[in-house]
């Protein structure tokens, strides 16, 4: 097995063996359909967004990619604390048929070095939907344990039923720089990861929002630069994400949400994406302008990360 360490454009055929692998995950859709992302004609685009240093582990044999991980440099910002140099780790993925070999572990294995070469901390997001949870598979063999670490809940409001309004709402909107510097204020109080320019990946121009109260943040934007998703029937998916997000009154935060859906919607997506501190979920669904469906999601960390905080997450960096 070769484990390619990647971190420029793959060559043509590293990129046709990442296509094919990339095509055998499908995803389940409420409505009973499987949707595949697509990553176009460069697997890399959107880790390359994401930061100046990444890594894309590629698991090889015989002419076939077993397994991925993705990492990504970033800085972790734990409340009251100086920042420390993090990577964020999306989900390892490994073929079915290589879940009982040693894919993940070699991939794992990989991983470690190129982590404690740059950082103090590894933070990885896991759907609960996915039945490969890393405290599972870490903590032997010489693989540091990656530990649960706080829990968020990813909301996807569906946009199709909402009436579509002229044009989007005038209010709330903000420079990127009154944007970054409400997000830092709001968000204070959490764990987060370093915030990434929405722009390398982002089609629809990027939209900060600050509620008139100075209440509630966001910044609207979407990936289909660099990820699309495309549904067993071959029509694409067209999620919007509500990136920065983070309040402190939840009657403004729900102001904000009725916004971004209403501009979302006007962009023509289909669907809102977010994620939310598992404990503020209740605040906003009851007297919400739009139901809140969410499912739950783990954080994990390693190496320096505690445990017993709140986190944010931006939906759009996983």
């Amino acid at each position: 097995m070769v484990i390619h360490e990647i971190s420029d454009t793959p060559a043509p055929a590293l990129q046709a063996a990442l296509a094919l692998y990339e095509s055998k995950f499908l995803y389940p859709l409420s409505s009973g359909a499987h949707f595949r992302i697509d990553h176009g004609p460069d697997r890399t685009a959107f880790l390359r967004s994401r930061g100046a240093d990444w890594c894309l582990l590629a698991a090889e044999s015989d002419g076939v990619i077993r397994g991925t991980m993705e990492l990504a440099l970033s800085q972790l910002q734990p409340p009251g604390a100086a920042p420390i140099p993090a990577v964020s780790c999306n989900e390892i993925r490994v073929l079915e048929e290589a879940r009982r070999k040693t894919v993940a572990a070699r991939l794992l294995q990989r991983s470690d070095t190129w982590v404690r070469a740059r950082a103090t901390a590894l933070v990885s997001v896991v759907n609960d939907q996915n039945p490969l949870k890393p405290s599972a598979y870490t903590g032997r063999i010489g693989i540091e344990k990656i530990r649960l670490v706080g829990a968020v809940s990813h909301i996807r409001i569906p946009l199709h039923n909402l009436p579509l309004q002229p044009s989007p709402p005038a209010g709330f909107t903000a420079s990127e720089q009154d944007g970054l510097a409400a997000f830092a204020r709001l968000a204070a109080p959490f764990a987060r990861l370093t915030p990434t320019s929405a722009v390398p990946r982002s089609i629809i121009p990027p939209r900060w929002l600050i509620h008139s109260n100075g209440a509630a943040c966001a910044r609207i934007e979407d990936r289909r630069r660099v990820i699309r998703l495309i549904t067993t029937t071959g029509s694409e998916l067209r999620p919007a994400f509500l990136s920065c997000f983070a309040f402190s009154d939840p009657a403004a935060a729900r102001d904000l949400i009725a916004a971004a859906c209403a501009i979302a919607a006007h962009a023509g997506c289909a669907a809102l994406r977010f994620y939310l501190p598992a404990g503020s979920l209740d605040s906003l669904r009851a007297p919400a302008p739009a139901p809140l469906p969410s499912s739950p999601a783990a954080i994990y960390g390693a190496i320096t990360v505690p445990t017993g905080l709140t986190w944010l997450i931006n939906a759009s960096d996983t």
